[in-house]
């Protein structure tokens, strides 16, 4: 009877270690690089990303743009945390866990042309009691110059940080 609740339990902590929420499709190359600013339009974004965690809408100029927002999360725990004694080794030489985050989002002007996207991506590693913790953060921001003939503007940021 032991050894069965033991074996439940096992599945249990396994089972419960990682949690997906969002759209996983903002974190593929292959699909974001079909959604191209100048030609793409709100149809072919929503077959390719369904439907945006958010939506927005702004008057700027006199004139209403939009935003489509998608976001994703994944974590993975460490299940050996879960048990007794064993939970402290891990704690103090492998860490709690991973998590991983991104953001997409796509401006529309007026008629549904893509006019800029943005994406982020943040990965997380909890590190243990003798091991860093980390921190890896980029961001993008693509926007085509209105009224010009000039190519879109890029904007990259990245963060790094690493603890002891």
């Amino acid at each position: 009877m032991l050894a069965k609740l033991f074996v439940v339990l096992f599945c249990l902590a396994v089972l419960g270690c990682a949690t997906t929420v969002g759209n996983p499709n903002i974190t593929d190359p292959a699909i974001i690089s079909q959604i191209q600013i100048g030609t793409s339009k709100k149809n072919d974004v929503l077959r390719l990303l369904g439907t945006p965690s958010m939506t927005s809408r702004v008057q700027v100029q006199g004139q209403i743009q939009e935003w489509w927002s998608y976001s994703y999360a994944h974590h993975e725990t460490n299940p050996l945390v879960y048990f007794p004694i064993i939970g402290l080794f891990v704690l103090a030489t492998g860490g709690l866990g991973e998590t991983e985050s991104a953001g997409f989002s796509v401006y529309f002007d007026r008629d549904g042309v893509v006019r800029g996207t943005g994406k982020s991506k943040m990965d997380i590693n909890m590190g243990g009691i003798v091991t860093p913790t980390s921190i890896d953060s980029k961001s993008e921001s693509t926007v085509e110059s209105p009224g010009t003939d000039k190519e879109p503007v890029r904007m990259e940021n990245k963060i790094e940080i690493h603890s002891q």
